[in-house]
């Protein structure tokens, strides 16, 4: 299990780094160096200055890891071993066994929490049209 961990975290270490970078950079550290010299810790700048910024990236990176991970079967069919197979790989192996009801209703299962995170990102008004396709 920890070998699939640790090859889930370096594949995807890239996707949510890129994710964030972009507003990361964007902050401006006169921000955080003000907050400092009025007193407030070290933790305090962070939790009041940097994270509200990075907010929507730090979402954007977790809906998009949470996406390419949720639905990975090559990486994991090549490390799982007894009692580490992910879903996917359940699904997989449900469907080469020939036992297609089974795994038809496993992959809906696994559809399910996919919709549950993509419906209200693709209701939200936040999101301009243009993105959508849809004007």
């Amino acid at each position: 299990l920890l070998i699939v961990l640790a090859a889930y975290v370096a594949k995807l270490w890239a996707v949510g780094h890129r994710a964030i970078a972009g507003s990361a950079e964007n902050v401006a550290p006169h921000l955080y160096l003000a907050a400092r010299s009025s007193g407030a810790s070290s933790f305090s700048a962070v939790r009041t200055i940097l994270v509200p910024m990075l907010r929507p990236a730090l979402a954007g990176g977790w809906v998009l890891i949470f996406l390419i991970a949720f639905h990975e079967v090559t990486m994991s069919s090549l490390l799982y071993g007894p009692g580490t197979e992910t879903l996917a790989v359940a699904v997989l192996n449900l469907q080469q066994l020939g036992d297609v009801p089974v795994s038809s209703a496993l992959a809906v299962i696994l559809t399910v929490p996919l919709l549950l995170v993509a419906i209200p990102l693709l209701t939200s008004s936040r999101i301009p049209r243009r993105f959508l396709g849809t004007g």
